[in-house]
């Protein structure tokens, strides 16, 4: 799940639109480009094409982005997206994650996992399956996407690899692998 990339997503797509939209309605610019995740320049709008350009920008795009004169620019302004659109695609986004991971372990026939959105941003998922389960060899490595589970013997985290080595004598038992930190 990349909510990043989800939102530079709905930004690419809002450069996308506007562009076209500005074409169609015949209203002339110099350059409509992404500046970063979250906010997009429209550079050189005539000032007797203004108020065509604010009621476009009104119609097409009111609940996500608010705009505004771009600093030493005459004629340019820019789009900020709005912090409650950034949270909807979030939400959005973790969601749709949840659902897959959920989908995916259902299909491996576990019983009671706990999956839900985890964390103090609410930007991780815990899953967890209870009991000793041996997920079979489709469920670890799935070329159609990038969730991995593994059985966690060890709960605690090692702050470095030397230390999770040195807990298992210098060797890891043939089969067990030391877990990332999610980030």
């Amino acid at each position: 799940m990349q909510v990043q990339e989800a939102i530079a997503q709905e930004t690419d797509q809002t450069v996308d639109r506007l562009t076209t939209q500005l074409r169609t309605k015949n209203i002339h610019y110099d350059e409509v480009r992404r500046v970063d995740d979250t906010h997009i320049v429209v550079r050189n709008i005539p000032s007797d094409q203004l108020s065509d350009f604010r009621d476009l920008v009104s119609s097409q795009l009111q609940n996500v982005w608010d705009m505004s004169p771009t600093a030493g620019e005459p004629s340019s302004y820019t789009l900020t997206m709005r912090a409650s659109a950034v949270a909807a695609i979030k939400e959005t986004t973790m969601q749709q994650s949840l659902e897959t991971i959920e989908r995916r372990i259902n299909a491996l026939g576990l019983t009671e996992p706990t999956i839900q959105i985890h964390g103090r941003n609410d930007n991780e998922i815990l899953v967890q399956l209870p009991g000793k389960a041996i997920l079979p060899a489709r469920g670890c490595d799935s070329a159609g996407g990038q969730l991995e589970l593994r059985l966690v013997e060890d709960p605690s985290p090692y702050p470095s690899q030397t230390a999770a080595l040195a807990a298992h004598g210098g060797v890891l038992p043939p089969g067990r692998n030391l877990c990332r930190p999610l980030g």
